[in-house]
């Protein structure tokens, strides 16, 4: 539970950054400084890996999931319980 709420952290982090990198982006844009448009779109592109990578982390759990809930499901046993239940690492 701690590892999915820092990821969760960390990719929101990510998208803001993305959002900062075109904002710096649009003001070196309009003041006309080359240090400030390079500046941008470099932290545009950290944020926007930063937010692929657990965004994909995310996918993952979650396909590890839907798996241990289909094992389950397909013994014939409830699929809304907890996922310790299922044997899930923790």
């Amino acid at each position: 539970m701690r590892n999915e709420a820092l990821d969760a952290t960390l990719a929101a982090a990510g998208g803001k950054a993305t959002y900062a990198g075109a904002g710096l982006t649009g003001l070196g844009w309009f003041i006309s400084s080359e240090f400030f448009g390079l500046a941008g779109l470099a932290i545009g592109v950290i944020g926007l890996l930063i937010n692929w990578f657990y965004k994909a982390k995310a996918d993952k759990r979650l396909d590890q999931e839907h798996a241990l809930r289909m094992d389950h499901l397909s013994r014939g046993r409830r699929t809304h319980v907890d996922l310790g239940e299922l044997g899930a690492e923790e």
